[in-house]
């Protein structure tokens, strides 16, 4: 903005140093008429314009430069919120789709003891098939 604002006050001071006279309010008006068309310039640019006659290139200058800056910071903060969310995303997706589901209940011993073994020959009180037992039976038909 400060650019943008100095190209106009630099093609002022060549107008008037080639001996033309241009008033501050011309310069104003042809800033404010430069501005983007969006929502928040719009009220601005309205704001600036019922201040009439107690508006000077300074005042402007300095309210211009003012919104920019605001919005700019708002928008910095919008993409650092929806880069953050990102983020989270990616490691709640991560997250998710490495840790596997066997259907069978984690072992909850003593972290130094190992999961009961089961003894040669026992079958599964449900399906009646060796290899499991009844918490562990995926035909479950009871």
């Amino acid at each position: 903005m400060s650019d943008h604002i100095g190209s106009f006050l630099n093609l002022k001071r060549r107008i008037v140093e080639a001996g033309h006279k241009l008033d501050d309010i011309l310069v104003i008006h042809a800033i404010l008429h430069s501005l983007p068309r969006t929502n928040i310039w719009d009220v601005v640019r309205r704001n600036l314009l019922d201040k009439g006659k107690e508006l000077t290139l300074d005042i402007l200058t300095a309210e211009l430069i003012s919104v920019h800056d605001y919005s700019e910071r708002d928008r910095l903060a919008d993409e650092n919120d929806k880069k953050l969310k990102s983020e989270q995303m990616a490691l709640f997706t991560k997250s998710a789709s490495s840790s596997t589901y066997s259907g069978k209940k984690p072992w909850r011993g003593k972290s130094n003891d190992k999961p009961p073994t089961r003894p040669a020959g026992t079958k599964c009180h449900i399906c009646g098939k060796e290899g499991h037992w009844a918490p562990e039976c995926r035909s479950k038909s009871i």
